[in-house]
């Protein structure tokens, strides 16, 4: 089976939150899971990747995990924009390591990635810890990988520098901006 959706997340210094998140991957169903692809985009942490999830077993998910090599202040997008380029699923579900994909959520984007509707890029809420909603989150989407391109992927230039980046994507895109 094609996979239809693959998961990309930055990874720097969150050693319990990578744990976390990968433990959510590995729970779900294999129907569910099949479905999707994992990419973990190590930004020079002081503890790679791979070592962090040495003592857990990764043999049920389809996962690549990259390491950035070079030590960019704030460089998530630019990661971000490698874990794009190596995926090989039309959709990319893009998440903040602190963002929690649950299983009914995975469900809900296979079936936002199967509308196949064209140039649009699905955004989703934060949610509080006590369940109301908050602010769009100026990162987490769902998109489809040719039309992230199309507009030309996060601007690296913004590297090394915290924010603009996310504003900047949706700018290009033609997203209405509101403030994060």
């Amino acid at each position: 089976m094609k996979k239809k959706i693959t998961i990309i997340t930055t990874f720097y210094n969150q050693n319990d939150f990578l744990k976390k998140v990968v433990l959510d991957w590995i729970s779900w169903t294999d129907a569910v899971r099949d479905q999707f692809s994992f990419c973990i985009l190590d930004d020079y942490s002081e503890t790679i990747a791979t070592e962090v999830l040495k003592d857990t077993d990764l043999s049920n998910l389809d996962l690549s995990i990259y390491r950035v090599t070079d030590d960019i202040p704030w460089n998530q997008h630019g990661a971000t924009n490698l874990g794009i380029q190596e995926c090989s699923t039309d959709y990319v579900m893009v998440i903040d390591m602190d963002t929690v994909v649950s299983e009914n959520l995975a469900v809900e984007l296979l079936k936002l990635a199967n509308l196949n509707v064209e140039n649009v890029a699905y955004r989703f809420n934060r949610m509080k810890k006590d369940g109301s909603v908050y602010k769009i989150h100026p990162k987490v989407c769902l998109i489809n990988k040719k039309e992230f391109w199309e507009v030309g992927g996060y601007d690296e230039d913004f590297c090394g520098n915290y924010g603009g980046n996310d504003m900047w994507f949706w700018y290009r895109w033609g997203a209405p901006q509101q403030a994060s």
